[in-house]
């Protein structure tokens, strides 16, 4: 029985890592992904204010280009984006927006697009400074 316990446990270990999504079998090298400007300077902006920055992809294989997921680091960015592919020589915007709230000074936020595209990563960055409101 202790064998038992130990097998299916072993089990769900083993199958506890289904959610991530493993994007080698779609890797494909005629899916290109190209970004206008894979940084945002939001400048300076008040705790508290949001901000959105679009980021332009752009399909420049000849392959149909798959965003599989867009990742980020903090729960204050949030991405949106289309999630039909992209052929060739189209172009996307990708939305990021940053929430202030809580933060205080220089911010640097990055978001990976997880993609059948080589490499299979793009990374996308929002920098700023929030400065503390003055109090009356």
């Amino acid at each position: 029985m202790r064998y038992l316990i130990y097998f299916l446990f072993f089990l769900v270990a083993c199958n506890s890592g289904e959610n991530y999504q493993n994007t080698s079998n779609l890797i494909d090298n005629n899916a290109q992904i190209s970004v206008e400007n894979n940084i945002f300077n939001f400048g300076e902006i008040i705790q508290g204010e949001k901000v959105t920055a679009q980021f332009t992809i752009k399909n420049t294989g000849s392959s149909d280009l798959i965003i599989v997921n867009v990742k980020t680091l903090c729960g204050c960015t949030a991405a949106s984006w289309n999630k039909n592919p992209l052929t060739s020589g189209t172009e996307e915007v990708i939305e990021v927006t940053f929430n202030s709230e809580n933060k205080i000074g220089k911010q640097e936020k990055t978001v990976s697009l997880l993609t059948n595209a080589t490499p299979n990563t793009t990374i996308l960055t929002i920098i700023g400074n929030v400065i503390v409101p003055e109090k009356n």
